[in-house]
């Protein structure tokens, strides 16, 4: 049921780990829409009832849900009419275990850990069965000609009413929208004459999306503008952006480059509407070209550091890179995995050097295929930081952020970079710039956030990013809960934010230096980190 409702799923998530973490505060109208459902900051949810709407779907999809596929679940959700934030119920016990406890209640602690287990492990399963033998799968399939990534047709947008001066601003903002999506390698970008073109020569462009819209002209000059975007298959509405008072005379050039950063930042990132619309729907059903599915299964991956997941992708790209030698992003894709391996011990090669040096090759395999691949520079960066290679990782960095300055992610992993090469103010700069596009932050990038405000020592701020991390799998996230509680002076936080880094390995606890400087350039950093983590308590005798 919620498969095929991505912005129901959203909306799900976020109030469910906002509570969870004890956050109830953030669960509000605005927040939701921003930060669930993809609206801008500007976001008026008096005006835009987008919230209320999607709770009421919400709640009626929770009860059918109840009703058939999840009669037997162990936990059930609940989402009372009139509140956002969801509670927590035990099904053969009743007790409610979310909000009606109180914060301070040491049952509370318990309950939503137990709740948070049992719904990571519902979703571990529903991810793995999401991509059911994925490489056995994939390897059975013959690869269509092209990139096998899905494509948008551009559509000139509709005029609703007649212009007050024959200024048509949609033309050219059509053209920058698809140069602006074709910099992104998962994406390709057509207009509505190149696919007739190329239909009259006989070839047939399939198409995945559609984006349209509508301009409507202002008495005062300016315009509104609308844009949707289309699912193909079923011709659902996937994504809709409403830009009001668009300038249609003076600083045009400005305001069209503006729009065309708001529309492809929420398209075309890793954590973006597309990409969140493919996991729910296009590769569930196990539809589309392999390479992309692959590229899907990859990035999921990272963000979600599952050893299980991590192999299943690397095994899926070796595959197809041996299939198609001009897989350019399965190239870069695979190096990064490789980089994985050697400094999280994720898959069989643990720490292994040479996974470096075959990390290296991939990515200039990739280079050589495309080299105007912002994503292949960004991965290159990642690969020669973790070289230790640092002129050679920044030069990367700033290669991939000129080749595609709409990728927010590209720009955010650069400025995480800086800080952790002690550039703190240089850095911080970049990321504030890449957040004001409210692209969805994975784990690893409110590390970046933490680690600045700590290294300035505002305590208050990098303990508010740390609570942010929640991958389990990921060590820095680990090493930032247990810096900011104590910094905070609570030891058992800590304590247990320790014990669980040590559990994912255990050299943590005998080189916390050595394991940080795999992450971190600046030496003087990861020392001080180290020295801060023994403050805390990790030493020889944490068990």
């Amino acid at each position: 049921m919620f498969r095929d409702s991505p912005q129901l799923a959203a909306f799900l998530r976020f109030v469910s780990e906002a509570e969870l973490r004890g956050e109830s505060d953030r669960i509000k109208g605005y927040t939701i829409g921003v930060e669930a459902l993809g609206r801008g900051k500007d976001f008026d949810p008096q005006a835009d009832p987008i919230v209320r709407v999607e709770a009421t779907r919400l709640r009626r999809t929770i009860e059918r849900y109840y009703a058939g596929p999840g009669a037997g679940d162990p936990v059930i959700i609940t989402l009372s009419p009139g509140s956002y934030v969801p509670s927590f119920r035990l099904r053969k016990s009743g007790s409610i275990i979310s909000a009606q406890l109180g914060a301070s209640s040491p049952m509370r602690g318990l309950a939503l850990g137990a709740a948070l287990a049992i719904l990571a492990a519902g979703l571990s399963i529903a991810a793995y069965l999401m991509y059911p033998r994925i490489s056995g799968y994939l390897v059975t399939r013959s690869l269509q000609p092209g990139n096998g990534m899905p494509t948008i047709l551009l559509q000139p947008l509709a005029v609703a009413s007649t212009p007050l001066q024959d200024i048509h601003p949609q033309g050219a903002l059509i053209e920058k929208l698809r140069d602006a999506i074709s910099r992104f390698d998962t994406l390709n970008a057509v207009l509505e004459k190149e696919v007739a073109d190329a239909e009259k020569s006989g070839i047939k462009q399939p198409i995945r999306f559609r984006l349209t819209g509508l301009a409507e002209y202002r008495d005062d000059g300016s315009t509104n503008l609308l844009f949707q975007l289309f699912d193909m298959e079923d011709n659902a509405l996937v994504w809709s952006r409403l830009f009001e008072g668009f300038a249609s005379t003076g600083s045009r050039a400005a305001a069209e480059d503006a729009v065309v950063t708001e529309v492809v930042t929420s398209l075309g990132q890793p954590f973006g509407v597309i990409r969140a619309h493919e996991r729910n729907r296009y590769t569930a059903r196990k539809r589309g070209d392999p390479r992309y599915v692959c590229i899907l299964e990859a990035s999921d991956s990272l963000r979600s550091f599952d050893p299980v997941q991590h192999r299943r992708a690397k095994s899926c790209l070796e595959t197809l890179t041996r299939h198609d030698p001009s897989f350019a992003s399965g190239f870069a894709y695979l190096g990064v995995l490789y980089l994985r391996e050697y400094q999280f011990d994720i898959g069989a090669r643990g720490e292994d050097p040479a996974a470096l040096d075959r990390a290296l090759l991939l990515l200039r395999q990739s280079i050589e295929k495309n080299p105007e691949s912002s994503r292949g520079y960004q991965i290159l960066a990642a690969v020669l930081y973790g070289r230790r290679d640092y002129a050679g990782a920044l030069a990367a960095a700033e290669r991939a952020v000129a080749l595609n300055p709409y990728d927010m992610t590209a720009l955010s992993d650069h400025g995480g970079r800086l800080i952790m090469s002690g550039e703190i103010e240089r850095g911080f700069a970049l990321l504030e710039r890449a957040g004001r596009f409210g692209v969805l932050r994975p784990s690893w990038y409110n590390f970046y956030y933490f680690l600045a405000h700590y290294l300035r020592g505002d305590t208050a701020a990098a303990g508010h990013y740390a609570s942010q991390i929640t991958p389990e799998r990921y060590p820095l996230g680990h090493v930032a809960h247990a810096l900011a509680a104590h910094a905070a002076g609570n030891k058992e936080r800590a304590r247990d934010a320790l014990l669980k880094l040590v559990a994912l390995r255990a050299a943590w606890r005998d080189d916390s230096a050595g394991e940080l400087r795999k992450l971190i350039a600046s030496q003087e950093i990861a020392d001080r980190l180290a020295n801060d983590l023994a403050a805390a308590g990790l030493n020889a005798k944490l068990r």
